[in-house]
């Protein structure tokens, strides 16, 4: 009960315009607005990566003439790529489907249940993109090279595996502080718990950011090492 009090004073409250220079409805709209715009942004081109690399998989196994041996690579690299895509697709689905009309609580309220069910398998899914990246581009090196594929090189799984786990660990701390901003939204947000957030978000920018570049830079590496062997 107090919980239902609690929601219809925050909606009511949507109502009253705030005379100080910090109005929290204000402040909740453009938090919703914003982590909304930022998903959709991240799902559209993860799923577009995506779509690029099963393109990719595809073509190698047309340039390989049709190679009996590239049949079980090209169908089990199709699969997992259109089953990721599709995963992207139901998530911006799900997303898109929290209607804007209602109550700016209840739509965090949604966003929060969304962000804690649905995103979390899609956030795996987007962490994928880096080493089936990374994989496709090794069949491609070890098919122009050497005309055969090899994956007995230790080295590729240890590259395959860095990738994932550096695409997870960027996207983690920001997912953590997106749901932490929600639950702060719903709750009773006050202008110091904002700043607070503000500069937590400031910080993630920072370490995302660094780990980026840490990916770039083991990317360069090993395109180096492959080109040098």
């Amino acid at each position: 009960m107090n919980d239902e009090l609690r929601t219809l004073w925050k909606e009511a409250n949507e109502t009253i315009p705030d005379q100080g220079t910090w109005d929290v409805n204000h402040h909740r709209k453009r938090t919703s607005d914003r982590i909304s715009k930022g998903l959709r942004v991240g799902i559209t081109i993860d799923i577009i990566i995506k779509f690029v690399i099963a393109i990719a998989a595809f073509f190698l196994f047309i340039t390989s003439g049709f190679d009996p041996s590239y049949v079980l690579l090209t169908i089990i690299s199709l699969i997992l790529l259109i089953l990721m895509v599709a995963i992207g697709i139901v998530s911006k689905k799900k997303l898109d489907a929290i209607s804007p009309d209602l109550p700016i609580v209840k739509r965090l309220e949604r966003k929060l249940t969304f962000m804690k069910s649905t995103y979390r398998l899609n956030m795996i899914s987007g962490a994928l993109t880096a080493p089936l990246f990374v994989f496709t581009g090794n069949c491609y090196y070890f098919h122009y090279k050497y005309g055969e594929l090899m994956f007995n090189d230790p080295v590729i799984l240890v590259f395959i595996t860095l990738a994932f786990i550096i695409a997870y660990a960027a996207q983690y701390p920001i997912y953590h502080l997106q749901v932490k901003e929600l639950e702060e939204a719903v709750g009773d947000l006050d202008e110091n718990k904002a700043i607070t957030i503000d500069a937590a978000k400031s910080k993630q920018k920072g370490i995302y950011s660094s780990l980026m570049m840490i990916g770039i830079v083991i990317l360069i590496v090993m395109l180096i090492l492959f080109f040098i062997l």
